[in-house]
């Protein structure tokens, strides 16, 4: 409705103009400048279209590029849990078993650090899918 109302405000405010244009093409002088106006506005609306194309191109790009990425850190945060999940096993198998007084000292320490870089880098991954999942959302 607004549209409209408005298209037929304008069409009233040019209505003499636009019959004038429509009626009075008599000379060619008075064609060409008509022409040339909308050649230079279509000329302004291809380069516009054109610039927006290539920043259209840039979008898909980049999203492409951060729905890897997302898709990467996704399969390396799937790794390291799994690898979480066996370390923390192995831990617990350890910790059950009485045979080994000396050598699991060592070994628990070394499990332990392992445990707790892992969890680390997981946190570190899950950030990341996080924020590039915000990126593409927005």
């Amino acid at each position: 409705m607004i549209l409209d109302y408005e298209f037929t405000r304008l069409y009233k405010l040019l209505e003499g103009s636009i019959t004038r244009a429509l009626t009075t093409r008599n000379t060619n002088e008075q064609s060409k400048p008509v022409v040339d106006q909308s050649a230079i506005l279509l000329a302004q609306y291809n380069e516009v279209i054109q610039q927006q194309n290539q920043q259209l191109f840039a979008y898909q790009q980049q999203e492409k590029h951060l729905t890897d990425e997302r898709v990467f850190y996704q399969q390396k945060l799937g790794e390291l849990e799994q690898m979480l999940k066996e370390s923390q096993e192995q831990n617990a198998i350890l910790k059950s078993s009485p045979q080994q007084t000396q050598h699991s000292n060592g070994d628990d320490s070394q499990l332990k650090t392992l445990c707790e870089q892992q969890q680390a880098e997981l946190e570190y991954l899950r950030n990341m899918v996080v924020r590039i999942h915000s990126i593409l959302a927005s």
